[in-house]
């Protein structure tokens, strides 16, 4: 998921300009993914070259904002997005490395697969110290959380298979 569908999911959900986009991605997500305004802008900056949002000049408070809407091209490429599937899970590359590692049988395979794991370990540890956050970042932490519980898993059957 890049940038681009995030900014233009939010939008989809209702128009804004810039910082307040900035603000409410921030709000919802910023805890995993936090995003400066330069990144939001240069996303708004190339869906609207792609004509997926247009752009209008809405003076608040004495000052001329751009408050970006999203084209009935942009809710196609949202909905779009949303309801392709994914890659095949067979095709992760920890899948495929661990396999091939597996199949190697080597010390360097074996080094690798720890640290593989070291790797994720340190992550999980992140993601467990995290304070309390939106409800929107508190699910996407627990499904990340998930997946790092199961490639240890992964790991360690790879691991005593490898033997």
């Amino acid at each position: 998921m890049s940038l681009e569908h995030v900014v233009l999911g939010f939008l989809v959900a209702a128009p804004a300009h810039g910082y307040g986009l900035c603000a409410r991605i921030n709000d919802q997500l910023g805890e995993l993914h936090p995003v400066h305004a330069s990144h939001v802008y240069a996303a708004l900056a190339k869906l609207e070259r792609r004509g997926l949002v247009t752009a209008h000049v809405a003076h608040e408070r004495r000052r001329a904002r751009r408050v970006f809407f999203v084209t009935t091209g942009g809710v196609r490429a949202h909905d779009a997005w949303r309801d392709e599937r994914g890659p095949s899970p067979l095709r992760r590359p920890l899948l495929a490395k661990a396999a091939l590692l597996a199949l190697l049988g080597e010390r360097h395979g074996a080094r690798q697969l720890r640290a593989e794991r070291a790797a994720r370990e340190c992550l999980l540890g992140e993601l467990r110290s995290l304070p309390p956050a939106a409800a929107i970042a508190c699910l996407l932490r627990d499904r990340a959380r998930r997946h790092l519980e199961v490639e240890l898993w992964l790991l360690d059957q790879i691991a005593r298979e490898a033997g």
